[in-house]
């Protein structure tokens, strides 16, 4: 496949409208989450940060040209952002009882929930577009390995940086001890 081939321009369809709104919900979700854990998670409220810039940034991005490179890309962050998903809930505790935290893993749910819609509408995407090949699964697997490879790369890195972020930032409470202090 050469480089023209993966930059194909697609006309706009339902499809492609359908994945870039999930992932553009999911990517509104992530940063809905982040004010919200600041203070308390900062590593996570980095992550969810950055995941929804890169969520909405695809989506305006994939909504006004669609291309094979845009739907690779698509699948890679929402794959990755499951992957990290699963990974955390598995290793450890995402979230203690108390309010704040519930309605923040009320709000993961959702996003997840769209970025599994926008998976999944990608993949038919890619599937009305290319019939004759028959949704070619080794491609379609490759970028799904990659997917994984990011999602845990990146919840080692925020695990190995989690003390080092946390340290660097000032919290409200380190601000409030200060601000007494003057």
């Amino acid at each position: 496949m050469s480089a023209v081939d993966t930059n194909r321009l697609y006309k706009r369809d339902i499809l492609s409208g359908f994945s870039a709104l999930c992932l553009l919900i999911a990517g509104v979700l992530h940063l809905i989450i982040v004010p919200q854990v600041w203070n308390r998670e900062i590593t996570f409220a980095i992550v969810s940060l950055i995941l929804g810039v890169a969520q909405i940034w695809w989506a305006v991005s994939f909504a006004g040209r669609p291309t094979d490179s845009r739907y690779g890309t698509g699948i890679i962050i929402a794959g990755a952002a499951l992957t990290l998903w699963a990974v955390s809930a598995m290793f450890q505790g995402a979230f203690t009882a108390d309010p704040v935290a519930l309605q923040v893993a009320g709000l993961g749910v959702t996003d997840k929930l769209f970025e599994i819609l926008a998976l999944i509408g990608l993949l038919v995407w890619r599937a009305s577009h290319h019939p004759r090949e028959a949704m070619p699964l080794a491609g379609v697997v490759q970028l799904l390995v990659i997917a994984i490879i990011v999602g845990v790369a990146v919840y080692g890195v925020g695990q190995l940086s989690e003390q080092y972020v946390a340290a660097a930032l000032p919290t409200a409470e380190t601000v409030e001890v200060y601000s007494t202090s003057i």
